[in-house]
């Protein structure tokens, strides 16, 4: 009997569809334990600082029509404090600090991630959301907050369509966490593409997925002349000429001004 059990089971793993049917079935299994737990760290987060940033909505109810709602992936929720440490961290020791730059969340919700982003030495702090009742709720927490350690003080929520923003001037993080589908997303990117085509100032994009960022599919293949600069499983990092050459020497900016004919292949951060 045991014997014929272990034959089935290997019968089972040595095929390629089962096999990667309880892979996925283990990765959401991880995935729901995990996200109990920052449950439990996002609500700590308010409690610290009495702000309301942790409980999802789903975007109907924050004044998003039906149609738009499927478009922005039906339901706000916030962005694990873990992975958005370790890849503004893996950024910043890559391109040699945040002083000079703006970072930008597109799909900004409830501001969470301003917050966070305010630990850094950003020199200007961003968001851009498209639901009423969402952006009402981070022009409160916004104006709330305060950490002891907090390194910037201009953070500025906007009420406004992802696919009409004008990035700011100036280097420029901008981050996407999983905020729209896979044809929204690739037309969010081409759109900043169109703003930064020569390279003038570096804009990184990060897209960040908190399973796999392989989800998103072709929607994230950086739009030309932009380069794919580093990719883990969760997290994409491309960006424009500058924005490769500021990863590619480690910080140093004399030469962001030239535009690069090639750049180095993608590397995990």
């Amino acid at each position: 009997m045991l014997g014929r059990i272990a034959r089935i089971g290997a019968s089972f793993i040595r095929s390629p569809g089962k096999r990667a049917w309880a892979e996925d079935k283990l990765a959401w299994k991880l995935f729901q334990l995990r996200q109990r737990r920052q449950d439990r760290i996002n609500a700590a987060f308010d409690a610290r600082h009495g702000t309301d940033t942790a409980a999802e909505v789903a975007l109907t109810e924050a004044g998003v029509g039906a149609d738009d709602a499927a478009r922005g992936n039906i339901v706000y929720r916030p962005l694990w404090e873990s992975n958005f440490h370790a890849g503004l961290r893996a950024i910043e020791a890559k391109v040699g600090g945040f002083e000079d730059f703006t970072f930008v969340d597109i799909g900004s919700g409830k501001g969470k991630l301003l917050l966070l982003a305010s630990l850094y030495p950003f020199r200007r702090i961003v968001g851009i959301e498209y639901a009423e009742g969402l952006h009402a709720v981070a022009e409160r927490n916004v104006a709330h907050f305060a950490a002891p350690n907090q390194r910037c003080k201009t953070l500025v929520p906007m009420l406004g369509d992802a696919l009409a923003f004008q990035l700011p001037p100036g280097p420029v993080v901008a981050l996407i966490f999983n905020a729209f589908d896979r044809e929204t997303t690739a037309r969010a990117i081409a759109h900043l593409a169109r703003q930064r085509p020569d390279g003038a100032a570096p804009v990184f994009v990060v897209y960040e997925n908190v399973r796999r960022a392989a989800e998103i599919g072709a929607a994230l293949n950086a739009p030309a002349p932009w380069h794919t600069i580093a990719q883990t499983r969760r997290r994409i990092v491309i960006g424009n000429a500058a924005a490769a050459r500021r990863w590619q020497s480690g910080g140093r900016r004399a030469s962001e001004t030239i535009d690069a004919a090639t750049t180095a292949p993608a590397t995990s951060p």
